[in-house]
């Protein structure tokens, strides 16, 4: 069982980390993610991840104000999740991933999902 159970959180995880790159394309990259998390009230959590300090927490609540129904349906669509899921694993996704891509404090000017599924390594 144990085996099973990592095989299925490995795919799990890539399965998010295909949205999250989805996402990010669709917003034309990290910088463009970041403005619109920005625009939509979640600023002090975005200059937190992308910062050298600690990370702030968002809920799931906030990620679907901030990214609206229409894109989580679609995301959640898309995934076999519900729209609840994709809100809540975009939450604790998507601030480490913007964390791991911005270690000196400042986001890469290249989208690294530009590529597809190859910059998923890297994270």
């Amino acid at each position: 069982m144990g085996l099973f159970n990592g095989l299925l959180r490995g795919v799990a995880a890539a399965g998010v980390m295909g949205l999250v790159a989805k996402l990010v394309n669709d917003h034309g990259g990290l910088e463009g993610m970041a403005s619109t998390l920005k625009e939509k009230g979640l600023a002090d959590a975005v200059h937190s991840w992308i910062g050298t300090g600690e990370n702030q927490s968002v809920t799931p609540q906030q990620m679907h104000s901030a990214l609206g129904s229409q894109k989580l349906e679609e995301l959640a669509k898309e995934s076999g999740m519900t729209t609840e899921q994709v809100a809540s694993e975009l939450s604790s996704t998507l601030p480490q991933v913007m964390d791991r891509l911005s270690p000196q404090g400042t986001l890469p000017r290249e989208n690294p999902f530009a590529g597809g599924s190859s910059a998923l390594k890297e994270i």
